[in-house]
């Protein structure tokens, strides 16, 4: 184990110390965890105190067995730190003087998916968490949304004015394609507990403050992105690329031409709206439209065929910009950059919106009646309405205040803004120093279910400080227990280029964080490549690569 590494598992096991650990892929998370867990019951009064939160039920299955077998006499489970298996001694003769009965009541270990603890609230609080009975769980409510969606379009004729009026703008907004609109509002039904606590059916006497507030919001965002984009290009090429740039803003024949705004440019554009379309000039002449650095100029970028001298120009600084890790994906994301403030037009259609959204979530709420079903952000969200506000808790807040002393959740990275404010109302009631803990470990570059409005951008934000009104201490382990040396330095090499240079919580934007593997092999490769040659164009195989895998396998 690495000595560095070996210091960090040891301090993760403090239990007067919250921590967010960022733990690759073979590192032992669960490992950490369980021994997390362990020590923590030689301090807890009741096992019921402590709760463990994953995402899948094979996880939970995983750490309850681990935490039930390193407690039981008869088993030889050993932990790789000598202090933890220490602990777990004497764990056993507190459970026992305590009459815990672990092996034989493991249902006293709290230990679940963050769908299950969702569940648990809403079952102990039917009333106020609006669920007569829990429902079933739709896996993939793709096709409520639709229904609820088509229903809210269909509002149109409905008697209400002022509802059938926004419909109709909508609609006018879209073009009058009730297909498109209604995709939309899937779009928006699906990421609901994101935006649904902003939206009100009426901006009223605040639209003009409303208007000016998010005009500002966008111009700070546009103001980063830019200033950032700005700071990536090397000073020594800046003079270059002006001139260049210049030359063909004169020359280009292109009707529309972006190109044409770097005309007259003494230096690089800065980070205000005003500098937004000779950035977008800069784009067109060193990118293509799929974002990728040119390789070909033409008379439409500005070079004719006798501009020999200048496309060696161009051709070298690309050669260098091609070096600078994510600037052309910076460059690239002007082109999606959104205008600093709104036209009369966006503005009357974001009213529009927030009469509609209220009225779709209502339609939504309709078909989980009819099917008896309901999607997981329902849960989620009902499970946030039976604990209350952080100002206003439930007595069910209370109560799970007061039970829980210490949370660990696994794969901290893929959970959503609901299920975050889930468990900022468990520790609503948590003081600085008052001896309890939130302990959350993941990978942010493993982020996956997005579909689930993961935002991985919560653990990001989690780093750089506080979660709720608990202080975190930031621990990154690199050892990778699973994977041979040449596979894992393959991955450093391959991944560290393919991921963002630096993290963004806003964007969720992940930097690659090598790790490394004691394991060392006598294998000259860790990865092969076989070219197998082109598909036919009637995209049926022949059996070639099958069969080449197989070989391989054998």
């Amino acid at each position: 184990m690495n000595p560095s590494d070996e210091s960090i598992r040891e301090e993760a096991l403090s239990q007067s110390k919250s921590f967010i650990v960022q733990a690759p892929a073979g590192s032992g998370k669960t490992t950490l965890l369980t021994g997390r867990f362990i020590s923590l019951l030689e301090h807890v009064a009741e096992p019921e105190e402590i709760l463990a939160v994953t995402f899948t039920i094979k996880a939970t299955r995983e750490m309850k067995h681990r935490i039930l077998d390193a407690l039981d006499p008869n088993s030889d489970y050993e932990f790789p730190q000598e202090s933890l298996n220490s602990t777990v001694q004497r764990v056993r003769r507190r459970s026992l003087r305590l009459d815990w009965n672990l092996l034989h009541q493991p249902e006293r270990l709290q230990i679940m998916t963050i769908d299950a603890l969702c569940a648990k609230l809403v079952r102990h609080m039917p009333w106020s968490s609006r669920f007569g009975s829990v429902p079933g769980v739709a896996q993939n409510a793709e096709d409520l949304y639709r229904r609820a969606a088509n229903n809210t379009v269909q509002l149109n004729d409905c008697s209400d004015t002022e509802v059938r009026c926004a419909v109709k703008q909508m609609l006018n907004h879209v073009d009058n394609n009730s297909g498109r609109l209604a995709d939309l509002i899937v779009g928006m039904l699906q990421k609901r507990d994101q935006w649904l606590r902003w939206v009100t059916a009426e901006i009223g006497e605040d639209s003009n403050r409303t208007r000016e507030a998010l005009g500002k919001s966008w111009a700070g965002l546009l103001e980063a992105r830019l200033r950032d984009l700005r700071d990536s290009f090397p000073a020594d090429c800046e003079e270059e690329l002006v001139e260049l740039a210049g030359l063909a803003a004169m020359r280009t024949v292109k009707d529309g031409s972006q190109i044409r705004a770097c005309e007259g440019l003494k230096q690089l554009p800065g980070h205000t709206k005003n500098d937004l379309d000779a950035w977008g000039g800069l784009v067109e002449l060193l990118l293509t439209k799929q974002g990728g650095w040119r390789t070909q100029y033409t008379k439409n970028e500005g070079f004719h065929p006798d501009h020999r001298v200048e496309k060696e120009r161009v051709k070298a600084l690309i050669d260098t910009f091609e070096d600078i890790p994510g600037l052309n994906e910076k460059l690239h994301a002007v082109r999606i950059l959104p205008a600093p403030e709104y036209s009369d037009a966006e503005w009357d259609a974001l009213l529009a919106i927030t009469k509609i959204l209220p009225y779709s979530v209502a339609q939504l709420k309709l078909e989980f009646r009819r099917r008896g079903l309901v999607d997981f952000v329902e849960i989620a969200q009902q499970a946030n309405f039976a604990l209350g506000t952080p100002d206003s808790p439930s007595d069910l807040a209370l109560v799970f205040d007061y039970r829980f002393s210490h949370i660990l959740i696994d794969e901290f990275q893929d959970i959503s803004v609901s299920q975050r404010d889930l468990l900022e109302r468990l520790m609503s009631g948590w003081q600085p120093d008052d001896g309890r803990t939130f302990f959350a470990v993941g990978d942010p570059m493993q982020s996956i279910y997005q579909f689930r409005e993961a935002q991985v951008g919560i653990f990001l934000s989690a780093v750089e400080g506080e979660f709720k009104n608990v202080s975190l201490e930031n621990l990154v382990l690199k050892q990778n227990f699973r994977s041979n040396q040449l596979l894992v330095n393959w991955f450093n090499g391959v991944f560290r280029d393919m991921f963002p240079p630096i993290n963004d919580a806003s964007l969720g934007a992940v930097a690659y964080a090598p790790s490394f593997s004691s394991t060392v092999t006598d294998a000259e490769r860790a990865i092969h490549f076989k070219l197998i040659g082109e598909p036919r164009k009637d995209n049926v195989s022949d059996g070639t690569t099958a069969s080449e895998i197989a070989s391989r396998i054998e």
